[in-house]
């Protein structure tokens, strides 16, 4: 049994879940991430732009879009907990007391592909997840500019713009569209650089988007095949490995475990025999 089953087959989940009606609060969810995304488009051509680290930014977006949705997620579920990429911005004390007690967390990045928005591409998203302890339950990805809202609900399916999602049925890594995710520091001997390559001469194609909340929404969608990212954050793929899981995809971390989103390094593909041919390659390229 996966630490996912284990989890979600608890009966203190059960009993948990008894008060709280996952499809209503994929709805809420749904709403306040299309909210921030409003707050996003109209920032666009008004933010202002800082690093937070060498080659990783943060715009007053980013912070006026999760201030949004933690007020908002502070009054509809006041005894969750709240965990956002950009910290304490608009987080309650009783948030941050709830992170300690509850089982239930909200993971969040209002901004998931800043750089993108801030060179004024279109590829950035809001990405919500609830968790019970740690395992995403309801997922919602949301993208303004093209008014797309991928959502998931544990064992209940997954949607775009409530229609049900499927991954592609690709077999081959001969055939497949692939994308990856790097962190923002990388020095030319990287692993990240050799796990690139390697991969490039192996599939149909590879694309590096910048924005692994869609990246994981597309392999759902079927859009993508595959990808892969390590030194991810929590806050960039809960809800799209929910997303991913419930559209019949394949995810684990780099190794082939079950995945833990807050190690951060991942493996999504449409199929299984997909699947294990990209960990071929990424194992390959660890081992050069």
């Amino acid at each position: 049994m996966t630490n996912e089953s284990a989890a979600l087959q608890n009966s203190s989940f059960k009993s948990d879940c008894e008060s709280l009606d996952l499809r209503q609060v994929l709805q809420m969810a749904e709403q306040i991430a299309k909210r921030a995304g409003a707050i996003l488009v109209q920032m666009r051509s008004s933010f202002e732009l800082r690093e937070k680290s060498e080659k990783d930014l943060v715009t007053d977006a980013d912070l006026a879009a999760q201030i949004a949705i933690a007020t908002e997620i502070a009054t509809a579920f006041p005894d969750h907990g709240f965990i956002g990429e950009e910290g304490s911005a608009g987080v309650s004390e009783r948030q941050r007391n709830n992170n300690e007690t509850s089982p239930w967390k909200w993971v969040v990045d209002p901004l998931d592909g800043t750089t993108n928005y801030a060179h004024g591409l279109s590829q950035f998203a809001v990405s919500m997840a609830l968790t019970y302890v740690s395992e995403p339950v309801v997922g919602v990805v949301y993208d303004p500019v093209a008014e797309e809202s991928y959502t998931a609900i544990s064992g209940q399916g997954a949607w775009l713009n409530n229609k049900p999602l499927k991954s592609s049925d690709c077999q081959k890594l001969s055939h497949a569209l692939v994308a990856a995710s790097f962190p923002p520091k990388l020095t030319r001997e990287a692993m990240e650089i050799q796990q690139f390559i390697d991969m490039l001469l192996e599939c149909r194609s590879l694309r590096r988007l910048g924005s692994a909340a869609l990246n994981l929404c597309y392999v759902a969608a079927g859009r993508l095949d595959g990808y892969w990212g390590g030194r991810l954050n929590a806050w960039d793929i809960a809800a799209g490995v929910l997303i991913v899981r419930e559209a019949g995809g394949r995810i684990t971390n780099q190794t082939g475990q079950a995945i833990d989103i807050w190690r951060g390094d991942l493996i999504s593909a449409a199929s299984e025999p997909l699947h294990q041919q990209i960990l071929g390659v990424l194992g390959r390229s660890d081992k050069s």
